[in-house]
């Protein structure tokens, strides 16, 4: 097992790994079940393609630069900034 990484893909039941040079990528799905959240499930980007996308297909991936900013959105919100 990796350090930091415990994630297993639903389809495969293998780990997911991490590889900062590596261009592999997973896909992470919060399941909810009759509106109410259940549990988080990972799958390898191949295997989650190869069921067929069964919770639809993924969004592509958002960039550090528009994940600090949906951030300082969000904190701005909290805050009850205008």
């Amino acid at each position: 097992m990796d350090p930091g990484n415990d994630a297993v893909c639903v389809a495969c039941q293998e780990q997911i790994r991490f590889a900062a040079r590596s261009h592999q990528r997973q896909v992470i799905v919060n399941v909810y079940e009759d509106g109410v959240w259940k549990r988080v499930d990972h799958y390898h980007e191949d295997c989650y393609r190869n069921m067929g996308e069964p919770f639809g297909p993924p969004s592509e991936p958002i960039s550090r630069a528009e994940r600090a900013a949906e951030r300082a959105r969000a904190a701005e919100r909290r805050s009850g900034a205008p």
